[in-house]
């Protein structure tokens, strides 16, 4: 009997299935939590927490064809990437 072990997704495959269930939505890159958050339809944050450094999240978002610009509000420091 063969049994297969899936290894777990890498942290590259997490953002970028994340990224993929729902292509249309505004992505906020918060580099100082190492999340990668959007908003629902119901108007809810869903968030995941990577190991990956901001300039790694930052690149695989860009990849996807998502253009990452920081926030208009000087206190903050997180990104807004949107599907250009």
């Amino acid at each position: 009997m063969s049994q297969e072990h899936k290894q777990p997704p890498s942290e590259e495959e997490r953002l970028v299935q994340f990224v993929e269930a729902n292509k249309s939505a505004e992505y906020i890159l918060d580099a100082h939590n190492n999340t990668m958050c959007r908003t629902t339809p119901e108007g809810q944050l869903k968030c995941i927490q990577l190991n990956l450094e901001q300039k790694e999240m930052f690149s695989l978002i860009q990849k996807l064809d998502f253009f990452c610009q920081l926030s208009s509000d000087p206190n903050k420091t997180h990104m807004i990437c949107q599907k250009f």
